[in-house]
């Protein structure tokens, strides 16, 4: 709903505060986008950071970063598989 939305929007925010970064809301879609730069060594960081939203964030691009989560989450799903 719009209400958890703007939430996870806002929670963006101030989690990429100290980054430099662009936001846009699209009215037909009824969803936001955040675009954040950064340099390559700070990339792990932002996973860990992409991944405290859970499935209230996709990531549209880099490829890096879409692979090194999708890595990270398949990861943990079979350590919790072999308990």
């Amino acid at each position: 709903d719009d209400t958890s939305r703007q939430y996870h929007f806002n929670r963006a925010i101030r989690t990429f505060s100290y980054f430099k970064k662009s936001c846009k809301k699209s009215e037909k879609e009824n969803t936001y986008e955040l675009s954040v730069d950064y340099d390559k060594s700070d990339e792990s960081e932002i996973v860990i950071k992409i991944l405290m939203f859970g499935p209230n964030m996709k990531v549209m691009e880099p490829q890096s970063v879409i692979d090194e989560i999708n890595y990270r989450v398949t990861r943990q799903k079979h350590l919790f598989e072999k308990s």
